[in-house]
């Protein structure tokens, strides 16, 4: 449990801290490969 809540932490903090136009991309690119 408490490694599932740091890895969600962790997830949280990079969600943060990367600029909000680079996840975008990645979020977009990672969409894309999963309708492949």
């Amino acid at each position: 449990m408490d490694i599932e809540k740091s890895i969600l932490e962790a997830i949280r903090l990079a969600e943060t801290t990367i600029p909000e136009d680079v996840y975008k991309h990645l979020k977009m690119a990672y969409s894309m490969e999963e309708n492949e």
